[in-house]
């Protein structure tokens, strides 16, 4: 993680590709292998926040305009959109009963998840747009589900910017 910050900082540009790494490890050793819900939150809640307050501070840099659609980003968002998908499964998982507001929170999680994932219809993003779903409709016992729509990564940015404001 420190070094995940320390190249950020000395670029000012989120290194992707060890923030992918690191998800994907967080991913399969505490939950595909283990379902360490624990220590997957422990893990996984500096990736999430250290994404947000990159997001954020390049609005912020750009006078509040979100950035431009460049592959850079797209690859960024597929990320964001796992790191939100991930973070809500977990709360999901750690709590024995949920209350009305927690259901809410999550339910808005998983729809920004897959409302934030460019090109969900490709080949590559289907199975985990169809696994967040899968979530989704558990947790609200079939009562909702995301619509698939292939937004414009423009959209999908604005919707992350919304979400986690």
């Amino acid at each position: 993680m420190e070094q995940l910050m320390t190249s950020q900082a000395k670029t000012n540009v989120l290194n992707l590709e060890e923030l992918q790494e690191q998800l994907n490890h967080v991913v399969f050793d505490h939950i595909d292998t283990a379902l360490n819900w624990e220590r997957a939150q422990s893990k996984l809640q500096p990736l999430y926040s250290q994404a947000v307050a990159y997001f954020k501070e390049t609005v912020e840099q750009n006078d509040g305009a979100i950035p431009k659609e460049n592959s850079h980003w797209m690859l960024f968002m597929h990320i964001a959109s796992r790191l939100v998908y991930f973070e809500n499964l977990i709360k999901q998982n750690m709590s024995a009963s949920l209350d009305e507001a927690s259901l809410d929170q999550i339910t808005e999680g998983y729809v920004a998840a897959a409302k934030i994932l460019p090109n969900c219809q490709s080949d590559y993003n289907e199975e985990y747009f169809n696994e967040i779903n899968k979530s989704l409709q558990q947790l609200t016992e079939g009562k909702a589900a995301v619509e698939k729509v292939s937004a414009p990564l423009s959209e999908c940015l604005q919707t992350f910017y919304r979400y986690i404001n």
